[in-house]
């Protein structure tokens, strides 16, 4: 399982490094929790809770266990990466894109909402994240080689990774094999 993270980070755009020490945590997490547990405590400050939830935490019963530990702990504290809460702040998000992929990228609620109601006709109160991220991903895939990779964490959150759509397949193949909820 190491070596497939590694690539799914290497894969998300990171260097080697930081890639080598989230694989290395990433295996302590699924295995001996010990070095997970250190790291909660040293670089999360971390309390005798967040470990007694770490060492009960099943990830083979719930499916959105592992994302909640991999994106609160380890994608929180190691590397930069697009999290909001439901209600995306579409400014903030085209900016962010745009300094990933390098050139401008704007996405507008406004945009979104008009375009949601023309498909919805019959529902117009379904407005929610996963029908924002499609808008979202449809957009900057029209617009340049990059699309977006969401992590879940089971929260009412948005862990959006700007990849290059070539990554995308290889990217959701990684997670299946790692146990990762992706879309």
């Amino acid at each position: 399982m190491k070596n497939a993270f590694f690539e799914f980070i290497g894969l998300l755009g990171y260097d080697d490094d930081i890639a080598h020490k989230m694989a290395a945590l990433f295996d302590s997490l699924t295995g001996d929790r010990k070095l997970f547990g250190e790291f909660l405590l040293k670089e999360c400050d971390g309390d005798e809770e967040s470990l007694a939830s770490l060492f009960h935490a099943d990830f083979e019963d719930d499916e959105l266990a592992l994302n909640y530990w991999v994106v609160s702990y380890l994608f929180d504290n190691l590397i930069e990466y697009y999290r909001d809460d439901y209600k995306i702040d579409y400014d903030n998000l085209s900016e962010y894109i745009s300094e990933q992929i390098g050139q401008t990228f704007q996405v507008s609620y406004e945009e979104y909402n008009k375009i949601h109601r023309q498909n919805n006709q019959f529902n117009v109160f379904s407005d929610d994240f996963i029908t924002s991220f499609r808008y979202v991903c449809q957009q900057l895939e029209n617009q340049s080689e990059f699309t977006l990779l969401h992590v879940l964490s089971g929260n009412d959150d948005v862990n959006y990774f700007v990849i290059d759509k070539a990554n995308k397949p290889r990217l959701f193949t990684l997670a299946d094999e790692l146990g990762l909820v992706v879309e």
